[in-house]
């Protein structure tokens, strides 16, 4: 389920040569936003953060810095509701997507921010792929400083109160900066007891050594409700692209963890393997959205020993 959006900005590019808004097999939609009525603005931030029209379901984020030289030189990550990050969208009168303003403070003390407006283009109807994504970056590497792009995986992605997607900026010398984002209405009243399994995707950046690499995979989680504990997240058959020429990337093993439930929210540790690279550990954070938890989301990190790979991402399940 393909969708990601053209730039809007005086010092942006819409990177229309790549082919991004549009599908192989020409069946192009607006994005349709099912959280958010027609014909409104709404920013999605930290609960008493005093931004207009507030939802609360600010957004999970992690981005990293990639140099041509040495690969991801810096990353960090935040949880959902962190003061200072949000998400702005505003629909037309048909509901669909109109601009995304994405506010992200520097995750973690260590990743880049980014603020920046994007005006909506148009969607496939398939999630984008690591080859696509690959080559909206290498599109960003060559491209003057301050050039920015972004995916959005919404209502394609089987999504009705949530998204989930990337965002890249050129620094300029082909070095960039690429962030992961996941938002939506968060879930006021959680369930107290039952269980629940959720199926989604994922998309994520990363680089082995000097090579930055592109993936997308399937995200399973299970959830009990009744422990307030997500008893398995699971990344799995993730693929992988380089963003410099046509050949895969690294091997990605399954990456999974298992955690508490505070509130709406959670945190916990991952692991998993790569081939080379060896063994991942890093951490997810995640969050619940809509009514009665439909859906959960968030943004992950993982690295080998020495970060010589080093990995990011998004995810969304219903």
């Amino acid at each position: 389920m393909r969708s990601w959006l053209p730039v809007l900005g005086a010092v942006s590019l819409a990177l229309a040569a790549c082919g991004h808004g549009g599908s192989p097999t020409g069946n192009n939609t607006k994005f349709v936003v099912p959280f958010q009525p027609a014909s409104t603005t709404a920013s999605y931030g930290a609960p008493g953060s005093g931004l207009p029209n507030l939802v609360a379901g600010g957004p999970s984020s992690a981005s990293a810095a990639f140099t041509s030289l040495t690969g991801i030189t810096g990353s960090g990550g935040a949880p959902g509701d962190t003061l200072g990050n949000s998400v702005t969208l505003t629909t037309d009168s048909a509901g669909s997507l109109s601009t995304i303003a994405i506010n992200i403070a520097t995750p973690g003390g260590t990743g880049p921010a980014l603020s920046q407006s994007f005006a909506a283009g148009t969607q496939g109807s398939a999630t984008i792929t690591a080859p696509q994504f690959s080559a909206l970056l290498a599109a960003i590497s060559a491209a003057p400083a301050t050039t920015a792009n972004m995916v959005y995986q919404g209502a394609v992605a089987g999504l009705s109160s949530s998204a989930y997607g990337a965002w890249m900026q050129s620094i300029g010398g082909g070095n960039y900066n690429v962030g992961m984002y996941s938002f939506g209405p968060e879930t006021a009243v959680m369930p107290v007891a039952g269980t629940a399994t959720y199926h989604g995707t994922t998309l994520g950046f990363g680089s082995n050594g000097a090579s930055a690499f592109t993936l997308t995979g399937n995200a399973t989680e299970l959830v009990n409700f009744g422990t307030q504990t997500v008893t398995s997240l699971t990344f799995s058959g993730l693929t992988t692209q380089d963003v410099s020429d046509a050949n895969p990337g690294p091997a990605l093993g399954t990456i999974s963890g298992t955690g508490g439930i505070v509130g709406n929210k959670y945190s916990f540790a991952l692991t998993g393997n790569s081939v080379p690279g060896g063994a991942l550990n890093g951490s997810v954070n995640g969050m619940f959205y809509g009514p009665n938890a439909l859906e959960t989301g968030g943004t992950w990190k993982a690295a080998n020993v020495g970060n010589t790979l080093t990995v990011i991402g998004s995810f969304g399940a219903h």
